[in-house]
């Protein structure tokens, strides 16, 4: 898509020797180690901590849910995504296209094809992951049905957007780095706009990240817990707010992008694209790591101190005893939620313990 001269009299392979950059006045940075360090940092954290959870549900709770599979598909197509940027990188990512070349930068373009669809993928997957936790814990059937609307909801906007994307050249995907008039074959119909699906997909994007990953405070929020539980909670799903502001800033950096496309702006591609790869693997691993973390603590538990991950208070047990009700069995593990239901038959209150 980006073809043409960037430079001034720049050679036919497009890669100017050092004199001519030093006579020009061109810069030679590189925005390349930003990208491969954060990737790889991102990548390795993401991959632990779910890790992490499977060891802790699969080995000592026992118990794997769809939520648990989700994750798993989301965290092996964000390190598919981690292994394009640094394909992608390798060929010139962040570096000046002075010195990348356009056969190069046709690489990189044709690696961001994939780069967009593991990058709708894997973040579907998380969304899916984090909404079947909240089916599971809803309080009331009221709030179910939500959860269960915004699961067919999220699901049926990752399918259009991944349709949306590897169709965006119809049945012919090369055209999306070989084409030499981006803007002609929108006019034609062989494309659809990038500029446009960028703007519409980014738009719903952040109105959906915005909705899912703020809902579990509504469990929270009415269920009953230790005040330091409570708010540690609040700030482990809050966190969950850099997913959609990821998803805004990197809408930022696709529609000046897309500007670029559509105005048939050639200079420096390779160098002003990559603030798109860094923020959409920000995006895409800081929602892995934050549906998994309120799923760690059985495996906290086994390896810290009880002093430390506290289990089920014995206040939980002995109210269970006195009104000769079995005391839940742990289902997932990681915080309980404790939601006071009353009690019709012993003018009591009762606490129920469902974990994450």
């Amino acid at each position: 898509m980006f073809t043409g001269f960037y430079a001034r009299d720049a050679p036919p392979s497009g890669i100017l020797d050092a004199a001519t950059i030093a006579a020009q006045g061109l810069p030679t940075d590189s925005l390349t180690p930003q990208l491969t360090i954060s990737a790889g940092i991102l990548s390795a954290v993401a991959t632990l901590i779910v890790l992490f959870r499977l060891y802790g549900r699969a080995v000592i709770l026992r118990v794997v849910g769809w939520d648990d599979y989700c994750v798993i598909i989301a965290a092996v197509l964000a390190l598919g995504l981690t292994g394009t940027m640094f394909a992608s990188a390798h060929y010139g990512l962040g570096q000046h296209a002075w010195m990348v070349g356009y056969a190069n930068i046709e690489m990189i373009l044709k690696y961001g094809y994939p780069l967009h669809i593991l990058y709708i993928l894997s973040l579907g997957f998380s969304r899916s992951s984090l909404l079947l936790q909240l089916i599971r814990l809803a309080p009331t059937p009221r709030l179910r049905k939500a959860f269960w609307f915004l699961f067919g909801f999220s699901t049926c906007f990752t399918l259009a957007a991944f349709l949306s994307h590897a169709l965006i050249c119809k049945t012919k995907p090369y055209l999306f780095w070989e084409s030499k008039d981006p803007t002609a074959d929108v006019r034609t119909g062989r494309c659809i706009s990038y500029g446009t699906l960028q703007l519409v997909m980014g738009v719903i994007n952040i109105f959906t990240d915005f909705v899912v990953w703020l809902s579990p405070l509504q469990i929270i929020y009415s269920v009953r817990l230790p005040r330091s539980q409570k708010v540690g909670l609040f700030i482990v799903f809050a966190f969950g707010g850099l997913v959609w502001i990821s998803a805004i800033v990197r809408l930022y950096y696709a529609r000046v992008a897309a500007k670029m496309i559509s105005e048939n702006i050639t200079v420096d591609p390779t160098y002003r694209a990559l603030p798109i790869a860094l923020w959409s693997n920000i995006e895409t691993h800081i929602a892995i790591i934050c549906c998994s973390i309120p799923t760690l603590r059985p495996f906290l538990r086994r390896l810290l101190p009880a002093s430390i991950i506290p289990t089920s208070s014995s206040r939980s047990r002995s109210r269970y005893r006195a009104n000769d009700q079995s005391y839940p069995y742990e289902l997932e593990g990681v915080e309980q939620f404790k939601k006071l239901k009353p009690d019709n038959t012993a003018g009591t209150s009762r606490e129920r313990v469902v974990d994450v």
